[in-house]
């Protein structure tokens, strides 16, 4: 086959192979492998991070907690933009946390703190935190509700929940599910701010 073949014969064979993928990842929902986790980190996600932190809401004086926070992209920004010790992380998967520890580091960022847990099972007090937010993850969750249980029970009153979602996640969920997830675990909808390439949905407790 030469070259013009190859290539014209290409999306027709990568679109079945990474549908048959998004397909398997949403049926059985996990985190991402480490393997794959420089997908999280390329530049395109770095350039976007403030803007996806403004939607979310992370400023000075609150106590913020990221869920699933992976190799720190996310969680290296909003670094520079909170009260030093009122950031806090987690992530199931111990791989992720020496990635984003290392990442915090290799800035000079000591006073984040950042533990290997599962979300369903947060190892934080009750009314913790004024701020929790998530960023491509709500739909790796195989139990959401059970998640969102975790998050009311360490929100204090009137916290907010934030749900950011990149449509070229594998397991990207859609606003309407992510309403209808959070309400159903009775979060109050606050706004949605759309966007081309992510959205993020903010609730209230």
């Amino acid at each position: 086959m030469n070259l013009k073949l190859a290539l014209a014969a290409a999306p027709a064979t990568v679109v079945p192979v990474v549908t048959a993928y998004v397909v398997a990842e949403r049926r059985h929902p996990k985190p991402m492998s480490p393997t794959w986790s420089f997908t999280l980190e390329g530049k395109a996600r770095v350039k976007r991070a403030a803007e996806t932190l403004d939607d979310i809401g992370v400023k000075p004086d609150l106590e913020v907690l990221e869920i699933g926070c992976g190799p720190g992209v996310i969680l290296d920004a909003a670094a520079q933009r909170t009260t030093p010790g009122a950031l806090h992380a987690v992530d199931v998967q111990p791989e992720m946390v020496a990635r984003a520890t290392k990442r915090l580091l290799d800035r000079g960022i000591a006073d984040v703190d950042i533990r290997c847990a599962d979300a369903a099972a947060l190892p934080h007090p009750d009314d913790a935190f004024e701020l929790v937010y998530m960023v491509t993850v709500i739909g790796e969750f195989p139990d959401p509700g059970a998640v969102l249980g975790e998050v009311r029970r360490v929100l204090r009153p009137g916290g907010v929940l934030a749900v950011t979602e990149e449509i070229f996640d594998p397991h990207y969920t859609r606003t309407p599910t992510v309403r209808r997830l959070c309400e159903a675990a009775g979060f109050r909808h606050l706004e949605t701010k759309p966007g081309l390439l992510q959205q993020t949905t903010r609730f209230s407790v």
